[in-house]
């Protein structure tokens, strides 16, 4: 339902936890992370997002993934996600949710030579969750 709208292979990681919205009762979005392999330990990472176009540019994206990023926190866990999406580099570095940790090109010959992220212009930032007021 969502392979053909997004940009990388159509493949999702066996070891993906995976998210749908619905609006109305109409399935909408998808997201799914994976766990991130390397130093960040206890941390998750962004795998695909992707909503339906009839469904695009009213923030669902944002959305979904805001709320499985607080789902993880809420578990113990870190959530760190990388985009070229630029509506939604704006939305995150300017909430308060969430910290920018890298943004530019990515030099590298492995992944991002495959997909032409080395062509765009990404950022990557950690889910830092809501801010509580203090009980």
């Amino acid at each position: 339902m969502f392979r053909r709208y997004h940009y990388l292979n159509h493949d999702i990681n066996k070891a993906a936890r995976c998210w749908v919205a619905t609006l109305n009762g109409d399935i909408c979005a998808f997201t799914s992370v994976l766990p991130f392999v390397g130093r960040l330990k206890n941390t998750w990472r962004g795998h695909r997002t992707v909503v339906l176009p009839d469904f695009q540019g009213i923030g669902i994206g944002s959305i979904l993934t805001d709320s499985v990023a607080q789902i993880l926190m809420d578990e113990g866990k870190s959530y760190v996600t990388t985009t070229s999406n630029p509506k939604l580099i704006h939305a995150r570095a300017s909430s308060p949710k969430w910290q920018t940790y890298r943004f530019g090109r990515i030099v590298n010959k492995g992944i991002t030579a495959k997909t032409g992220a080395g062509s765009r212009i990404t950022a990557s930032f950690r889910y830092v969750g809501e801010s509580k007021p203090p009980e």
